[in-house]
C-alpha cells in the first residue's frame, strides 16, 4: 500500500539522518 511505502521511506530518512548524528566507531 502506498501508506506503508510512505512510512518505510521515512523510516528509512530517519534512520539515515539518525546515523549521520552518531559518531560512528
Amino acid at each position: 500500500e502506498e501508506e506503508v511505502d510512505k512510512e518505510l521511506e521515512f523510516l528509512v530518512i530517519a534512520s539515515d539522518g539518525l546515523w549521520d548524528v552518531v559518531p560512528n566507531e
